[in-house]
């Protein structure tokens, strides 16, 4: 067994942190998330959906105050706003991040008029797609978290006679039937559904993009990330496209096993420049959307998730570390960009043409970012030269923040005037812990603005006689009287 601390300096690296859960798992991206942008004075849930993490107890008063927020969103149309009190973003009346109290506005694309708000369930600890229910009534989303929706399966059982005299062994068979509860979750994420999406020829889509935390806790991301579609046109029209899971789940992991499958996209991928010539069709004005408005947004939701848990990535142990995460975005109607969830090992198949291409690509610049600056050759090796050129090759990926500096944005905690109440983790604590990255950090970044600030410009001296005289002719003449000259 080796701890973290034992990893030998420029030796050993691992692709993985020690509290990389804090980021990917989805309750504590949540979690992590609302304390961040608390502490910034802005709400979470201008970044992702509107999201609360519960347990399957419908009893617990977090769930009450979720069951009042629910008919007060059906109450109200969308961009009115509606007052919002004692919904936790974590079911744990103990937890120090206290309910989300104020006025919350349901953005128009996350309602379409009349009914029940649309809501997603998921697991907070399971991937690619597993567990994940869209429910259309509270109703459904209480009977999920309470196990009503139940599997049962049916075997035979032999049930033998007594025994009598003279007579040989004798019984007959018996169905048993064995009712189990279908979740089995502990923990789920109910969230916002997002009724009016982008859609691509009628269709969802998501967007995965793969970002990279460096042993030196900078954060890079991958410029060209890929669309992943549903093969199924989305529809709300009965309760069986509720259930379609291959309209409303884009994960390769779920549509590889439905029947239209690569039907209309090879892998049911594209790429952005597909995006970029559909987005132009529906908005002529959007001429340019990657590049103006999808980047853009996506490197302030990729910053603000993990300078929340700066802090918590390392647990406490010196880095020998850096890890690869996929982000998932997907864009509404209004060409919002939103955060749905971050994927701690995310799939490298080569499931496409268009993977094919990128995966490669991307690993390579990976490795000149992640691995080159730790496993250094001797000056005098005949392999030095080669490595400063491969540490000098520019790659795809783009600078996004440094973690090391995160705490600069964290203001110090403001003591509520009711009940004498703190902000949760006080922000001094986590200033600390993030001052003490520093001192865990083994190699450093040469790419990174924050900690290699550009030298300030210091204007020249005269460099010729010429400059010279130019400026003595400037000089006032009532000095020159003073100076007998």
């Amino acid at each position: 067994h080796v701890t973290w601390d034992q990893l030998a300096a420029g030796q050993q690296l691992v692709s993985w942190f020690p509290g990389s859960s804090e980021v990917a798992l989805k309750h504590k991206l949540l979690r992590n998330l609302c304390v961040h942008q608390q502490y910034q004075g802005k709400c979470a849930f201008d970044m992702l959906p509107l999201s609360v993490a519960v347990c399957g107890d419908t009893s617990s008063s977090s769930f009450k105050a979720f069951q009042l927020l629910h008919v007060k969103l059906t109450r109200v149309a969308a961009g009115k706003p509606v007052t919002v009190k004692g919904v936790r973003a974590v079911d744990d009346p103990g937890d120090q991040l206290g309910p989300f109290d104020g006025k919350y506005c349901i953005p128009p694309t996350f309602a379409r008029g009349g009914g029940e708000p649309v809501w997603i369930l998921k697991p907070a600890m399971m991937s690619r797609g597993r567990g994940i229910h869209v429910v259309s009534s509270l109703q459904q989303l209480t009977n999920v978290l309470t196990g009503v929706q139940k599997e049962t399966t049916s075997k035979l059982e032999w049930k033998a006679n007594a025994a009598e005299d003279g007579a040989g062994p004798s019984g007959y068979f018996v169905v048993r039937h064995d009712t189990t509860t279908a979740s089995g979750v502990d923990t789920w994420i109910i969230q916002k559904y997002i009724e009016r999406p982008l859609l691509l020829n009628d269709r969802k889509f998501d967007i995965r993009m793969w970002v990279c935390i460096t042993p030196s806790l900078h954060v890079y991301l991958f410029r060209e990330g890929y669309v992943r579609t549903a093969a199924v046109p989305l529809s709300y029209g009965s309760d069986e496209d509720y259930a379609n899971q291959y309209m409303h789940l884009c994960n390769n992991s779920i549509q590889k096993e439905g029947t239209a499958y690569g039907e209309h996209e090879d892998g049911n991928i594209v790429s952005f420049e597909t995006l970029r010539e559909a987005v132009a069709k529906q908005f002529p004005s959007a001429t340019d959307f990657v590049e103006a408005q999808l980047l853009p947004r996506v490197k302030e939701l990729i910053t603000a998730s993990a300078q929340s848990v700066a802090h918590l990535l390392t647990g406490g142990a010196s880095v020998a570390s850096f890890q690869l995460f996929g982000y998932d975005f997907m864009v509404d109607a209004e060409l919002q960009t939103w955060l749905i969830e971050v994927n701690s090992a995310p799939s490298l198949a080569e499931s496409s043409p268009l993977l094919e291409q990128l995966i490669p690509e991307m690993l390579e610049g990976l490795v000149t970012l992640c691995v080159d600056p730790v496993f250094v050759p001797k000056a005098r090796s005949e392999f030095a030269a080669q490595h400063r050129a491969r540490l000098a090759e520019p790659t795809r990926f783009d600078f996004v923040t440094c973690l090391l500096h995160a705490h600069v944005a964290t203001p110090k905690p403001v003591r509520s005037p009711r009940r004498g109440r703190s902000r949760p983790r006080g922000a001094s604590a986590v200033d600390r812990q993030c001052r003490d990255l520093a001192k865990l950090v083994r190699v450093s970044d040469p790419r990174c603005p924050v900690c290699n600030p550009a030298p300030a410009a210091v204007e020249p001296p005269p460099s010729s006689a010429v400059e010279a005289a130019a400026q003595e002719e400037q000089v006032d003449p009532i000095a020159k009287i003073f100076d007998g000259s």
